[in-house]
């Protein structure tokens, strides 16, 4: 099961969550969740802010024998789409969108369109966070190979090696993906617009504008939290 589905039903602990999940492939797995969940109860055992109800939904996740059930229990909502468009969503729906490591995955040609698509069906004051894959995939089964090992390719190489539909990565770099959301938000009538990026967990102040740069050269990870408000 995708860490994502693990996070976005932790949003879910709390009430009145609805949750649309998308994907390209389905490739859930019931146990991995049940185990993750599982692990998640234990820690949050003598949580003073998890109530009654919450932590009941918790223990009903061990309890369920399908992805059906489970989702009917979370008012959740799954889609799949081999095309990854999301044009069928309405406007101005969601107050967050997120994702872990896609959109390294998302076709160069494409990518600018999704990123439209974000900020389309986001609702005014919304988040979009997401936490990309940079580096080299190969660097997680071979701990030898460089984060960067991808750059020592040519174009011409880089396109046979890399851009093929088993292991696609689009090769962007983190202050592409800033461009990119920047040049969507510019497009945005009466906007405020801020765009973090952090390596692991920090604290986001809530309502200041903040651009933050890496202080490493090469990053492992990108993550992306964009905000904006309209004014």
């Amino acid at each position: 099961m995708d860490t994502l589905v693990w996070i976005v039903f932790g949003f879910a602990r709390r009430e009145n969550i609805s949750l649309e999940l998308f994907d390209v492939w389905d490739n859930r797995q019931l146990d991995a969740l049940k185990s993750a969940f599982n692990k998640l109860a234990s820690q949050s055992k003598h949580d003073i802010g998890i109530n009654p109800t919450q932590r009941a939904r918790l223990t009903s996740i061990q309890t369920v024998h399908s992805f059906d059930e489970l989702y009917r229990i979370f008012n959740a909502n799954y889609t799949i789409n081999s095309e990854g468009s999301l044009s069928g969503y309405p406007d101005a729906s969601y107050n967050l969108i997120t994702s872990f490591h896609v959109m390294e995955h998302i076709n160069k040609n494409s990518i600018e369109e999704s990123i439209e698509h974000m900020f389309r069906i986001l609702k005014p004051g919304g988040f979009c966070i997401h936490q990309i894959g940079i580096d080299d995939h190969l660097a997680h089964y071979d701990n030898k190979v460089s984060q960067k090992n991808y750059l020592q390719f040519s174009i011409f190489n880089r396109k046979y090696l890399f851009e093929n539909i088993v292991q696609y990565h689009n090769v962007l770099q983190g202050e592409d993906y800033q461009h990119l959301f920047r040049k969507m938000a510019s497009r945005l009538p009466k906007s405020i617009v801020s765009i973090v990026t952090f390596p692991g967990s920090e604290f986001i102040p809530t309502g200041k504008i903040i651009h933050k740069k890496i202080s490493k050269p090469l990053f492992l990870r990108s993550s992306v939290i964009n905000r904006y408000d309209f004014t």
